[in-house]
Protein backbone atom coordinates (compact mmCIF):
# COMPACT_ATOMS: atom_id res chain seq x y z
CA UNK A 1 0.00 0.00 0.00
CA UNK A 2 1.18 3.51 -0.79
CA UNK A 3 -0.12 6.94 0.18
CA UNK A 4 0.88 10.58 0.03
CA UNK A 5 3.37 11.38 2.77
CA UNK A 6 3.01 14.00 5.47
CA UNK A 7 6.81 14.12 6.01
CA UNK A 8 8.56 17.25 4.75
CA UNK A 9 10.37 16.72 1.45
CA UNK A 10 8.87 13.27 0.86
CA UNK A 11 5.99 12.66 -1.52
CA UNK A 12 4.89 9.09 -0.77
CA UNK A 13 4.97 6.50 1.99
CA UNK A 14 4.99 2.76 1.37
CA UNK A 15 3.03 1.26 4.22
CA UNK A 16 3.45 -2.42 3.48
CA UNK A 17 4.57 -4.95 0.92
CA UNK A 18 3.75 -8.55 1.75
CA UNK A 19 4.25 -11.84 -0.03
CA UNK A 20 2.93 -14.98 1.63
CA UNK A 21 5.76 -17.28 2.74
CA UNK A 22 4.97 -20.06 0.26
CA UNK A 23 5.36 -17.58 -2.64
CA UNK A 24 8.61 -15.96 -1.50
CA UNK A 25 11.74 -16.39 -3.57
CA UNK A 26 9.97 -16.12 -6.92
CA UNK A 27 10.45 -12.38 -7.48
CA UNK A 28 6.92 -11.30 -6.55
CA UNK A 29 8.13 -8.80 -3.93
CA UNK A 30 10.48 -7.21 -6.47
CA UNK A 31 7.63 -6.98 -9.00
CA UNK A 32 5.31 -5.43 -6.41
CA UNK A 33 7.88 -2.81 -5.44
CA UNK A 34 8.73 -1.99 -9.04
CA UNK A 35 5.00 -1.54 -9.67
CA UNK A 36 4.69 0.79 -6.66
CA UNK A 37 7.68 2.82 -7.86
CA UNK A 38 6.28 3.08 -11.39
CA UNK A 39 2.87 4.10 -10.05
CA UNK A 40 4.41 6.74 -7.75
CA UNK A 41 6.31 8.23 -10.69
CA UNK A 42 3.19 8.18 -12.89
CA UNK A 43 1.27 10.33 -10.39
CA UNK A 44 4.12 12.82 -10.04
CA UNK A 45 5.78 11.68 -6.83
CA UNK A 46 9.49 12.48 -6.62
CA UNK A 47 10.36 10.39 -3.56
CA UNK A 48 9.20 7.48 -1.41
CA UNK A 49 9.90 6.47 2.15
CA UNK A 50 9.02 3.55 4.36
CA UNK A 51 9.79 2.47 7.93
CA UNK A 52 12.85 0.24 8.08
CA UNK A 53 11.81 -3.40 8.17
CA UNK A 54 13.23 -5.82 10.74
CA UNK A 55 13.36 -8.42 7.96
CA UNK A 56 16.95 -8.41 6.63
CA UNK A 57 15.91 -10.08 3.35
CA UNK A 58 13.31 -7.36 2.76
CA UNK A 59 15.84 -4.61 3.50
CA UNK A 60 18.25 -6.13 0.97
CA UNK A 61 15.45 -6.19 -1.60
CA UNK A 62 14.56 -2.53 -0.94
CA UNK A 63 18.20 -1.49 -1.12
CA UNK A 64 18.67 -3.40 -4.39
CA UNK A 65 15.90 -1.18 -5.81
CA UNK A 66 17.61 2.02 -4.68
CA UNK A 67 16.19 2.62 -1.21
CA UNK A 68 18.70 4.04 1.29
CA UNK A 69 18.58 4.05 5.09
CA UNK A 70 18.02 7.41 6.82
CA UNK A 71 16.71 8.50 10.22
CA UNK A 72 13.49 10.43 10.82
CA UNK A 73 12.87 11.62 14.37
CA UNK A 74 15.43 9.12 15.62
CA UNK A 75 13.83 6.13 13.87
CA UNK A 76 15.34 4.33 10.87
CA UNK A 77 13.48 4.57 7.57
CA UNK A 78 14.21 3.80 3.95
CA UNK A 79 14.17 6.54 1.29
CA UNK A 80 14.19 6.46 -2.50
CA UNK A 81 14.43 9.41 -4.87
CA UNK A 82 12.30 8.90 -7.98
CA UNK A 83 14.10 11.60 -9.94
CA UNK A 84 16.51 10.19 -12.52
Amino acid sequence: AISRSCLPGIDGTVHSVYVQPEFRGYGFGRKLLRGLIEYARSVGMESLEMPLSRNADAVRLYQSLGFEVYRWQGKPHLFKSLID
